[in-house]
């Protein structure tokens, strides 16, 4: 998932962790607080279970034109910055046919202030012939793309720096199922 970037790690066992936390009532990853904190070159699998707190609601965080909040199940990631490059991802349905949309939000210090989306994309691979694959990549050139056929899924990279912070909320739009992101 990251390309010459070192993040830090709290993945404790996602399988235990968000049912128990969803139970206790305390923040799972369906809301910005309780993002899954992503580091290194990890896999991550899981199936988007509700909608969670519309962070949307908060001055600072205004709804990415992209995305409409409360519409689809989601989950979202939080990414430490260690060191200066370049971020990549990739989001993967498990069935290949299901339709995820993201937004990212950064460089910022925590989820009261997301401030807007720097990328956000809403394709929907059907409509416009492409495999259900999104994310950023290092060829890509726009910064947003969708809804419908508009875009091939992937968005450019980022530059980032030592010490920042980005969020990234992953939306199921169409179809069932889960999703992998790398």
């Amino acid at each position: 998932m990251i390309d010459k970037i070192t993040f830090c790690l709290r993945l404790a066992l996602i399988v235990w962790v968000v049912p128990t936390q969803a139970q206790r009532g305390g923040s799972n990853p369906n809301d910005c607080v309780g993002s899954i904190l992503i580091c290194g070159n990890t896999n991550i699998g899981l199936t988007p279970n509700g909608v969670g707190v519309n962070e949307f609601e908060e001055p600072d965080n205004p709804e990415p034109s992209c995305l409409r909040f409360g519409s689809f199940a989601q989950a979202w990631f939080k990414v430490n910055v260690e060191t200066n490059g370049t971020f990549t991802f990739e989001i993967q349905s498990d069935d290949g046919a299901a339709d995820y949309d993201f937004a990212v939000f950064g460089p910022t210090t925590d989820c009261s202030n997301l401030g807007a989306a720097i990328r956000c994309s809403s394709t929907n691979p059907q409509d416009a012939g492409v495999p259900a694959l999104t994310g950023l990549n290092e060829t890509a050139t726009d910064t947003t793309e969708g809804p419908g056929p508009d875009g091939d899924g992937f968005l450019r990279q980022l530059e980032v720096n030592a010490g920042e912070t980005y969020y990234i909320i992953v939306a199921l739009a169409i179809g069932s199922g889960g999703f992998t992101i790398n």
